[in-house]
């Protein structure tokens, strides 16, 4: 039996309104659930760039609390042992209160040791030749004043077009004052290459030496001061190191700071 026209058009319409319906509902449903993930993915990534603030923060600290027990060790180590040899000389060495001319030159000499001892930590705070010169005159000046001292022969190669930004200089050079710190103290080294140069957008530093080497799974599990130290300043200019030794054969590393440029600026 055939439909009256009036209930097929009734029916169509609402299959119709039914379907625009559904279609209605699952374009809400898919655009709440797209809303939701697109939020948790957005609240992820603000963690994330939180906890890597908090790390980099963490870093800084801690890179601050090291210079800072340096500082104090070199001026109770060597100006504080050169200022009490001097009050003991004073008060002890003569029993009368007439102080003879030997003392006085005695006390005169641990004084201006004491003097220079004190320009060589405040130099290397915030090396002269850093502030007027740049990265790599200051880089050179240390080089020379490393081989001067001693038969330790340093290969300095460069390549910077001009010269960066105050921060990032200063930490390049600790940096690189560590490494050469390490060859001398830990590497026993004879003999370095060292290299800073730009390579389109990064900035690479790499160092060799000759020394003993070390096994590098082992220091890690340790924590070496000196590699501790290293790396916190590479993520202060959010640079990645990669570094090969082997015991015997000496030390390599690579470090690179990509998308380095003259406006560069440190994220803590």
């Amino acid at each position: 039996m055939d439909r009256p026209p009036e209930l097929e058009f009734a029916w169509l319409m609402f299959v119709g309104i039914l379907l625009m319906f559904l279609l209605s509902m699952a374009v809400v449903i898919f655009f709440v659930y797209y809303q939701r993930k697109l939020y948790k993915q957005q609240t992820a990534m603000e963690q994330l760039k939180l906890e890597e603030q908090k790390k980099r923060l963490q870093t800084e600290i801690a890179a601050r609390e090291n210079e800072r027990a340096r500082i104090a060790h070199d001026l109770h180590d060597e100006v504080g042992s050169l200022l009490s040899t001097t009050k003991l000389y004073l008060t002890v060495q003569q029993p009368s209160k007439d102080i003879t001319e030997h003392a006085k030159k005695t006390a005169a000499d641990l004084l201006d040791e004491a003097v220079l001892k004190l320009r060589a930590i405040a130099q290397n705070l915030l090396p002269e030749n850093l502030k007027l010169f740049g990265l790599v005159k200051a880089i050179e000046h240390s080089c020379r004043q490393m081989e001067n001292a001693g038969s330790f022969s340093i290969d300095f190669q460069h390549h910077l077009e001009r010269r960066l930004p105050t921060e990032a200089e200063i930490h390049l050079y600790r940096i690189v004052q560590e490494l050469l710190n390490n060859a001398i103290k830990h590497a026993k080294a004879t003999q370095v290459i060292l290299s800073l140069f730009q390579q389109t957008s990064d900035l690479i530093l790499t160092y060799e030496d000759n020394g003993v080497g070390f096994a590098v799974e082992e220091n890690k599990k340790v924590g070496s001061l000196g590699l501790t130290t290293l790396s916190s300043r590479v993520q202060l200019l959010h640079g990645e190191m990669q570094l090969k030794s082997t015991p015997g054969k000496g030390v390599s590393i690579a470090i690179i700071f990509p998308s380095f440029t003259t406006h560069t600026q440190l994220e803590i």
